[in-house]
């Protein structure tokens, strides 16, 4: 689900094809609600007074929030389908594909800014934006790939995670000049990893936990937070290895 601030509802997707506008107070739904008649497993993401969404079987969609109306260029059809959220920046809409592609669609117009071959297996996490602008975008080839906003041609690095990157979205502390992205990852059959890739590309460290890490990862007062399929909820400090059971 995705908080709007100016309207206070909340936007849920469901795999009916459904947009619904929930009261986050008493829970309600209300207007306007929207329908796009094909499955969605991803959030809608909310830019500029749209609302935006992509599908599995291979579309994006846009709406004005104001007027419930599809946008001028809405749909969009791409190569693959979309599992992971979408993410926008700078009025870019960024689509990670089952094509193993990632699309920047302009929001205003519809017209492609950004697409790039990014892997050959299927992108299952959203893209994230990095504060110096960079494009990340994890996958299950077990890579952390950056791109610069304005260059799709090739990326600005790729590390290497080195285990399964699941449809858990990396989180980014930092700011323009240095930061960390921390890679949640499982490595099969059942053990965790969490990597910590500098905003150069390189290694800073791992540490395994036990149990499949599935979820994103959260962070709050300089430490990292995970969960795991076996009931475990674990706090990393930032900047070291050194992981606290809760």
């Amino acid at each position: 689900p995705v908080f709007d601030l100016l309207s206070s509802r909340v936007y849920v997707s469901t795999e009916e094809g459904e947009i619904l506008a929930v009261d986050p107070i008493n829970g309600s739904v209300v207007g306007p609600s929207f329908s796009v008649g094909q499955r969605i497993t991803s959030a809608p993401t909310i830019a500029d007074g749209k609302l935006l969404v992509a599908t599995n079987d291979a579309a994006i969609f846009g709406f004005d929030l104001n007027s419930g109306a599809a946008l001028p260029w809405s749909p969009i059809v791409i190569g693959g389908s979309v599992e992971g959220d979408t993410t926008v920046a700078n009025s870019i809409l960024y689509v990670a594909s089952a094509d193993g592609f990632l699309y920047g669609i302009d929001i205003n117009d519809g017209s492609r800014a950004f697409y790039a071959k990014v892997d050959e297996g299927t992108l299952l996490t959203a893209p994230i934006i990095a504060p110096d602008g960079s494009i990340l975008i994890a996958t299950n080839t077990q890579k952390l790939i950056a791109y610069a906003p304005a260059d799709d041609r090739a990326p600005k690095w790729v590390a290497e995670v080195g285990f399964l990157v699941s449809k858990s979205t990396p989180v980014i502390v930092g700011d323009a000049e240095e930061w960390t992205a921390y890679v949640p990852a499982t490595q099969p059959p059942s053990t965790g990893v969490i990597t910590a890739i500098s905003s150069k590309g390189e290694l800073q460290w791992k540490a395994e936990v036990p149990g499949r890490i599935e979820t994103a990862a959260a962070i709050g007062g300089g430490r990292i937070f995970v969960s795991t399929d076996n009931q475990d909820a674990m706090a990393f400090e930032i900047g070291a290895p050194v992981h606290r059971d809760l």
